[in-house]
């Protein structure tokens, strides 16, 4: 079983059971910590970019606010400006 599996089995577990359409406290704290074994398995790389915005959509899609998933900023490089 992949990691992306794994995880979209544990959010399925999760909010299999949900009342009015809405998650209960420890769904939502179920979700967050899920969450952040998400954002760790992608920091190792056991999950790839697209994997790992599916999965948190998924978890969006159920009720948990989460942040936005930001794509890695690039280092500028520095411009010299003209001599006036």
């Amino acid at each position: 079983m992949s990691k992306y599996q794994e995880f979209d089995s544990k959010i399925f577990d999760i909010t299999q059971i949900m009342l009015d359409c809405s998650l209960t406290e420890g769904q939502k704290s179920e979700l967050l910590k899920i969450s952040g074994e998400i954002d760790a398995a992608y920091r190792e790389g056991s999950l790839s970019d697209a994997e790992r915005r599916r999965l948190r959509a998924d978890m969006a899609d159920c009720g948990l606010p989460l942040n936005p998933v930001k794509p890695a900023k690039t280092p500028r490089k520095k411009v010299k400006g003209r001599g006036r």
